[in-house]
Order: structure tokens, then sequence, then C-alpha cells
């Protein structure tokens, strides 16, 4: 039977768990990204989730974006406009929507070419990361992946 002791200890593992792999992120992914204008990179992190959810899901106006992300309407506004003047996006009203108020957004060719870039950067750093663990390590982090991927599914 779990108690609340239980999962407190739980909590602390999943907390200390997610400051590990921020700082791992930090230092070997997020440098490929533009960091609030102090690189040169054509992608900042945000953009990239925002393209990668819309190329990989069903998901296609603000709104469903906002849900997802959790960040407010007026910051996904803001990061979509420059995506759209980057030429990433498209923005569209449909005038048989129900709400016209709804925008759709969808994701240019130069949007997936660009978003094909930065997911190979990303694929090759967790590919050096995963190359250096022994045979065990990478067991359990094959093992850790896919039962977490089922949790969060």
């Amino acid at each position: 039977m779990e108690t609340k002791e239980n999962t407190r200890v739980l909590a602390k593992q999943f907390l200390d768990f997610h400051l590990k792999f921020g700082c791992w992120n930090a230092q070997n992914t997020r440098n490929h990204f533009n960091l609030n204008g102090k690189n040169a990179n054509e992608l900042s992190m945000r953009q990239f989730q925002i393209l990668l959810l819309l190329y990989e899901t069903k998901l296609e106006t603000v709104s469903g974006l906002e849900e997802v992300l959790k960040i407010s309407k007026s910051s996904l506004s803001l990061t979509i406009s420059k995506m759209e003047k980057s030429g990433f996006i498209t923005k569209s009203q449909y005038p048989d929507d129900a709400d016209r108020r709804t925008v759709h957004i969808k994701v240019t060719p130069k949007g997936v070419e660009i978003l094909k870039k930065f997911y190979e950067i990303v694929c090759e750093t967790f590919d050096g990361f995963y190359m250096s663990l022994d045979t065990a390590q990478k067991e359990n982090l094959k093992t850790g992946i896919e039962k977490l991927s089922k949790v969060f599914n």
C-alpha cells in the first residue's frame, strides 16, 4: 500500500531526475538553439517545440497549443508571430469555423526543413550521450524511457 511518505520519496526522486535532466539538456542541447537572441541560431527551443507539436500531432490552433504548452496566449502569440515572420508557419482563419476568431496554424516547407535540421541536431546529441554509456546504463535508459512514455501518454 502506498503511503504519503512513500510518494514523497518518489516525488523527491522525480524532482532530482528533473533537475539532473534539465542540467544535462542545458549543457548538451540548448546551446544549439537561439536563447533570447543571444546566438545566431535560427530557432528557439520554444519554437522547436511548437513546430514539433504542429508537425507530429493534430494540433493546428493557437488555443490548442496554449492548452498543451500551458503558456499564456500573449507569450504564445508573440512566438507565433516571430515564426510567421521567419516563414516557418502560416496563420489563417477558416470562414466555416463556428468561432471566426479561431486562428489555424500550418507548418510551411521552410518550417519542415528547419524542424528536420534541429531534430537531427538533437538526435545526434542524444546518440553521442547514449553511446558513452555502458551496456547496463543503456538498458536502464531504454527501459526507463519506454516506461515513462507509457505513463505520460
